[in-house]
C-alpha cells in the first residue's frame, strides 16, 4: 500500500486504517485523493461500512469502522458524502459506548477577522 511508504509504521491493517485518518486530517487533500483514500479504506481487511452515521455535532456522514485493541472495541471514520472530507473520528470502549471523539469543522482563509461581541 502506497500509504505505508509515505507514512511508515507497522505493516498491518490497523496501521493502514490509521493512515487513512492521518492523511484525511493532516492535509488539504484534493477531492480526487479523498475519494481514493475512502476507496482504499474499504479494501483494508476488517473494515466495515456502517452506512450513514451522525457525528458528535449532528452532521451525517458515511462511516467506516475497524476493530481495535487497547480497551476499545472499534474506531470509526465518518466522511462527508458530498465532498469526501473527514467529519469525525470516534473510538468506542469495551462496553460499546463512545469513549473518545474528534470532529473536524470546515475552515477557510478570510480577508478580515470576525467582529466579536463587546469589541
Amino acid at each position: 500500500m502506497q500509504l505505508r511508504k509515505l507514512d511508515g509504521g507497522p505493516r498491518n491493517a490497523g496501521e493502514d486504517f490509521t493512515h487513512i485518518g492521518d492523511f484525511m486530517r493532516e492535509s488539504d487533500t484534493p477531492p480526487a485523493i479523498r475519494a481514493a483514500l475512502y476507496e482504499a479504506a474499504a479494501l483494508i481487511p476488517g473494515v466495515k461500512l456502517l452506512g450513514p452515521q451522525e457525528d458528535p455535532t449532528d452532521r451525517t456522514g458515511l462511516a467506516v469502522s475497524f476493530p481495535y485493541a487497547n480497551g476499545q472495541t472499534h474506531r470509526e471514520l465518518i466522511f462527508d458524502q458530498q465532498s469526501g472530507a473527514l467529519l469525525a473520528e470516534e473510538a468506542y470502549g469495551p462496553e460499546g459506548k463512545l469513549s473518545d471523539w474528534t470532529t473536524y469543522m470546515p475552515s477557510k482563509i478570510v480577508s478580515s477577522h470576525p467582529t466579536l461581541p463587546g469589541s
